[in-house]
């Protein structure tokens, strides 16, 4: 599951995130609906982001906390949005000063060392996560266009999804005929494939035109949002069948 990216980059990447989530999620209120998240309100995203940084930061410390206590937390609180803040603050520190080497669990396929991969994952679950605060401000899900993404950035989360996330044995994409989905970047000079079947689908980073018998073509940024279910512009591609039972965040 490799990365171009620095540990800087996505701390930069997470920094921003937490800051576009706070603004659009104050905007659009705690009771608004979010979009990407049918039956959640904004309280229920915060509620959720804020036990996965206090969960992340846990992980350094050998704690496997319980969930539901820490959702709790957040809807106890008086001020949401500051208990959010304050969970990321914690997570960011623990990650600017863990070693390398530090001791921690990880949970995607070929992750990297923990402080670079709890840096990385943190930085797309608080985006993704922001895009959904987004959503419940403006009552639709985004385009490209409105996101404040990098494409860099957004090619990164591509990766993680179809080099780490998918591949687990717990994801659900599987068909009883083999497919292979071509996913073609068209502002990068990579590519990806991903082999669907009736076991854990394989990942494979390729050159900028792969071969599939199912493609989803798109910017960095369009296919970063499509694939994590969180944009309907990439609508008319004919993989969406298959991939709709792939969503894990």
């Amino acid at each position: 599951m490799p990365t171009t990216m620095t540990i800087a980059e996505h701390l930069a990447a997470f920094d921003r995130a937490l800051s576009e989530l706070i603004d659009h999620a104050r905007a659009a209120g705690a009771h608004a609906p979010v979009p990407p998240c049918p039956g959640w309100t904004v309280l229920d995203l915060l509620a959720h982001q804020g036990a996965v940084h206090r969960w992340a930061t846990g992980a350094f410390a050998g704690e496997d906390l319980a969930w539901e206590p820490l959702e709790q937390e957040c809807r106890d609180s008086a001020d949401p949005l500051a208990w959010l803040a304050d969970g990321a603050a914690r997570l960011r520190t623990t990650l600017v000063e863990a070693a390398d080497d530090a001791v921690a669990v990880t949970f995607l396929k070929d992750a990297p060392a923990p402080r670079a991969f709890w840096t990385r994952r943190q930085a797309h679950e608080t985006t993704m996560h922001a895009v959904d605060a987004l959503a419940a401000r403006t009552g639709a899900l985004p385009t490209a266009a409105q996101t404040w993404l990098d494409p860099g950035f957004a090619l990164d989360g591509v990766d993680e999804l179809i080099l780490g996330f998918l591949p687990r044995s717990k994801t659900r994409i599987r068909s009883t005929t083999p497919v292979r989905v071509a996913v073609h970047v068209t502002d990068a000079a990579v590519g990806f494939t991903l082999d669907v079947h009736d076991a854990p689908p394989i990942g494979t980073l390729t050159g900028p035109e792969p071969d599939g018998d199912l493609v989803v073509r798109g910017t960095a940024v369009q296919l970063y949002l499509a694939l994590w279910h969180r944009s309907e512009e990439l609508a008319d591609s004919p993989v969406w069948p298959l991939w709709h039972d792939t969503a894990v965040l």
